[in-house]
């Protein structure tokens, strides 16, 4: 979901229009489209595959990891170029980051700091994204 998030806030950045047209809204671990759930049971059996992990934590915990996976190999020719290239620059980026540190990574956005909790993140923040400086 962060990446999702990161390759409409960098598309948006660069051409005043996001690639999915999604609204994302500040969530305890990051940025999430709204009713993100609702789109994953849309591609669940069709598309993906989605199970829920759990790993014992360093913090003295058990933490929960969704694992999405296509089922098959995705038709990328539905996006243009510059689309191409947005998301790109975001999974070159972020490829040898963990979950955990993309989620640190977005909460020092000014995006996400200056978003409540639940609340809509607003697209002019694009403009202040830290992989577009």
């Amino acid at each position: 979901m962060k990446l999702l998030f990161y390759s409409d806030f960098v598309h948006f950045h660069d051409h005043t229009l996001s690639i999915t047209g999604l609204k994302y809204l500040k969530n305890y671990y990051g940025p999430t489209p709204i009713k993100h759930d609702l789109l994953l049971g849309e591609l669940f059996d069709k598309y993906i595959t989605y199970k829920v992990d759990y790993v014992e934590s360093p913090k003295e915990y058990t933490e929960e990891y969704e694992t999405i996976k296509p089922l098959e190999k995705p038709n990328l020719s539905i996006f243009s170029k510059e689309e191409m290239n947005s998301i790109n620059k975001v999974l070159d980026t972020f490829k040898p980051f963990t979950s955990e540190k993309i989620s640190e990574y977005s909460h020092q956005e000014k995006a996400w700091k200056a978003t409540k909790v639940k609340q809509l993140i607003n697209y002019k923040h694009a403009e202040d994204i830290m992989l577009c400086k």
